[in-house]
């Protein structure tokens, strides 16, 4: 259990880091207006996925503790959370026009908003 709790601790040891470089890679190549428009979106939908997850999580352990054997329970709730989620990101891609025209912000239901390389100097 202590190894365990170890790799545990040393695995989300590299979220700040890997978060940093990543944001500072995106920050550089999307150029700022790009950046934004790209963090408009994580959020929605970080929102979307991080409620789902609330959605499940009580009624996940709570069923789960019941259990006598948990990997059927775990099974089918793994399942259900795949295909809520695949219907949350079909209908976020359906909708992502209107809510672009909501925040007048055409970029974000396009991949237009994708900067161009620059032209070769010469």
């Amino acid at each position: 259990m202590l190894a365990g709790g170890v790799r545990v601790f040393l695995a989300e040891s590299l979220l700040i880091p890997t978060g940093l470089l990543t944001a500072a890679y995106l920050a550089r190549r999307l150029g700022p207006d790009g950046y934004g428009i790209f963090m408009v979106a994580a959020a929605l939908v970080a929102w979307v996925e991080w409620s789902l997850a609330a959605v499940f999580s009580r009624a996940s352990v709570r069923f789960v503790a019941e259990s006598v054997d948990w990997r059927p329970i775990g099974s089918t709730i793994v399942s259900v959370h795949l295909a809520m989620s695949a219907a949350a990101a079909a209908l976020l891609g359906s909708l992502a026009q209107p809510v672009a025209s909501l925040l007048a912000t055409p970029a974000l239901a396009t991949s237009a908003s994708a900067p161009s390389p620059p032209p070769p100097a010469g």
